[in-house]
């Protein structure tokens, strides 16, 4: 195999895994073995290795001591810090992105993911991969990659404890208006206003997925 194909298939095996880890295929306290894995893929272990660990650098699954990976277990202390942090990491991008000369393009971007987050919604679809590429374009970006790796973290942290709460219609069906709110801020140029868009959008967030846990 060469360097390329073993890349690609490092890739498909992440995207895969992800996959089921997100629609609940692999639910919360999944053990993640990379023999199993491998021959459900179609795959050598080699690439699945390389798969688990940007996983878990991506914070969607866990290092069990002498004994591989886990998929983290709903938390929703670790969902609101995570969600907290995102949002702080969103206000330095967009800040940013202000100060570009090209946020014309960034702009335009955005308002076609927000158009076809728009009609998703209208088909009775799930429009949450639009959400997540909504904030990734927006952290993308900023030229710091330590920001971006941050914001990675975060934001697996915040998918994976919330389980499959972050795609129940009650919050889904905030997202699109809250989303034109930022953009029509920025549109303006008006960062302060944006700043208080995004921070609205995280607060509504978490509000909402914390009021879907069940009560202890």
């Amino acid at each position: 195999m060469t360097q390329e194909q073993a890349t690609s298939s490092a890739a498909f095996a992440y995207r895969r895994i992800r996959s089921w880890i997100l629609d609940g295929e692999l639910p919360p306290g999944s053990r993640l073995v990379v023999r199993p894995l491998a021959e459900k893929l179609g795959l050598s272990p080699t690439p699945v290795k390389a798969a688990l660990g940007a996983l878990q650098s991506s914070g969607l699954i866990d290092v069990v001591v002498n004994a591989g990976y886990s998929v983290p277990h709903r938390d929703p202390v670790l969902f609101a810090q995570a969600m907290e942090m995102l949002c702080e990491y969103d206000v330095i991008a967009m800040r940013a992105a202000l100060r570009q000369p090209d946020t014309d393009a960034l702009l335009e971007t955005l308002e076609a993911l927000v158009a076809r987050q728009g009609g998703r919604i209208a088909a009775h679809a799930d429009p949450q991969e639009f959400d997540l590429d909504f904030h990734e374009l927006l952290i993308s970006h900023h030229d710091n990659p330590l920001l971006r790796q941050g914001a990675d973290l975060a934001r697996g942290r915040a998918l994976v404890s919330s389980g499959q709460l972050l795609r129940h219609p009650s919050v889904l069906g905030q997202l699109h208006s809250e989303h034109e709110e930022i953009l029509t801020a920025m549109r303006r140029a008006d960062a302060a206003a944006a700043e208080e868009a995004l921070r609205e959008h995280g607060r509504g967030t978490i509000e909402g997925v914390l009021a879907l846990f069940p009560r202890r």
